[in-house]
């Protein structure tokens, strides 16, 4: 077959348009390169819009970005400022061959993601001399029933990590224990029912099961709290399970004189105590029903001389008391201890709540409570509840409207909360130093602002 031969004169031209073209794509992808460098700086706000998940953690002076899809960063040097799979080892090399692709990390200074101790130290202490005053109900109302939302998503995010790659039926069900100590009239128990609501219909079974143990020392209150409770629609009995106690708690135990007026400003105001043992059936039975007739606690008028004797435990006592009994049923483990616990212990209890954390000392050394909210009616009070808190391996927060304030003696304490005759009112969270829980619940309290919710591991780095 006879082909035209191919001279110079027709080679030329095509080399050459290829030659063209293999300029062009160099010189347009160096522009682009330059381009994305120039952008990096901005980058880290973006990447949530454009689709791509992210996740931070701090090493050092040094925040790390995580892409976890299609490595699309794997091949970018963000900003000049370090390289694509290269983490730094304690001995100066580097593990970047190690890492797989879903996990390759670009290293930016922390200013452009984070904010400084610095900035977080300013905008906390110009927050608490603003708003911790007497009489403020910005703080005061902002308690279990605004921060639920947040720890029922970790509740069931917890549950979910605990059967993935498994079968949810032949797992069975294990619950989430919450103790409201202070119930009141059952306001509280009501919300935390309303908001960790079981799943319904078919898939019922793939819900967080939940044991609500709400404590009232007023017999009266209680009684109404428990009227209150019965005029909800009955629970899903292998969902939610409440047990209603008319009980005290304390640092000690024995019958203790109670100050009942009848609504929510009773108080202990005894210290005779005495050492009670493992509650026993009938002591079970005595303290879960209402002892008065509806007439009587419905006529009753608010006397603040009126007094009470009411059975008073620790709560380590309690939990070991219905843990003996049965009443706590399969539970689910604490995430840190991997041992039975509380999800979440909420207190009010008028000024005792310091009393009722010490009475908590076993399980808070073993780490089996996860979260714990407290009232806060005086910066003194604070101050030794904090102190002992972080004693015990926790780390502490005053719940404001928009943010999580640090307490912590030696890195965050304010000078206006050393005058400790301000009386105002607040709530305090605290959760397991350094817990992935507690992670989890700063970033999703904050997430409105990324750079703020990114700041987690800034508080304590020393």
């Amino acid at each position: 077959m006879w082909l035209p031969s191919r001279t110079a004169a027709s080679v030329g031209p095509t080399r050459q348009r290829r030659q063209q073209v293999a300029v062009g794509l160099i010189v347009g992808f160096l522009l682009a390169a330059i381009g994305l460098n120039s952008a990096s700086r901005y980058l880290p706000e973006f990447i949530p819009s454009l689709g791509f998940s992210r996740s931070l953690e701090l090493r050092g002076e040094n925040a790390i970005i995580s892409n976890a899809t299609a490595g699309v960063l794997d091949w970018i040097t963000l900003g000049g400022f370090g390289t694509v799979n290269e983490k730094p080892t304690d001995d100066g090399g580097s593990h970047g061959d190690d890492l797989p692709p879903s996990e390759s990390h670009a290293i930016i200074p922390p200013t452009m993601i984070v904010y400084t101790r610095e900035q977080l130290r300013y905008m906390y202490t110009e927050f608490v001399e603003r708003e911790v005053h007497f009489n403020n109900w910005n703080l005061g109302c902002n308690d279990l029933q605004f921060v639920a939302p947040y720890l029922k998503a970790i509740m069931d995010r917890l549950s979910w990590n605990s059967i993935v790659g498994k079968d949810r039926l032949s797992q069975g069900q294990r619950r989430q224990i919450i103790v409201d100590v202070g119930a009141n009239s059952g306001d509280d128990a009501q919300s935390i029912l309303g908001t960790f609501q079981p799943v319904r219909g078919m898939c019922w079974r793939w819900g967080t099961p939940l044991l609500l143990l709400s404590i009232e020392p007023s017999p009266k209150v209680f009684c109404e709290m428990t009227e209150a409770i019965r005029k909800q629609p009955p629970p899903h009995k292998d969902l939610q399970r409440v047990h209603l106690l008319n009980v005290a708690l304390s640092k000690q135990t024995g019958n203790l004189v109670f100050q009942d007026p009848g609504n929510e400003g009773g108080r202990i105001v005894d210290s005779n105590f005495t050492e009670f043992g493992l509650m026993t059936r009938q002591e079970w039975s005595n303290v879960t029903k209402c002892r008065l007739s509806a007439d009587s606690y419905k006529n009753q008028s608010v006397d603040y001389k009126r007094q009470s004797v009411v059975p008073t435990y620790t709560l380590d006592l309690l939990m070991d008391s219905l843990e003996a009994l049965g009443k706590l049923g399969p539970v689910n483990t604490n995430e840190t201890t991997k041992g039975k616990g509380i999800f979440a212990l909420k207190i009010d209890t008028e000024g005792h709540d310091y009393n009722v954390l010490l009475g908590s000392k076993n399980l808070l050394e073993q780490k089996r409570i996860e979260f714990v909210i407290f009232e806060v009616s005086r910066n003194d009070f604070l101050w030794g509840s904090v102190k002992y808190m972080t004693s015990v391996g926790y780390e502490c927060y005053l719940l404001g409207p928009q943010w999580l304030i640090p307490l912590h003696l030696e890195h965050h304490w304010y000078k206006h909360m050393n005058n400790f005759t301000i009386y105002w009112w607040g709530n305090a969270l605290c959760g397991i130093s350094g817990s992935k829980t507690m992670a989890m619940l700063w970033r999703s309290y904050h997430s409105d602002d990324l750079k703020l919710a990114s700041s987690y591991e800034v508080l304590y780095d020393t």
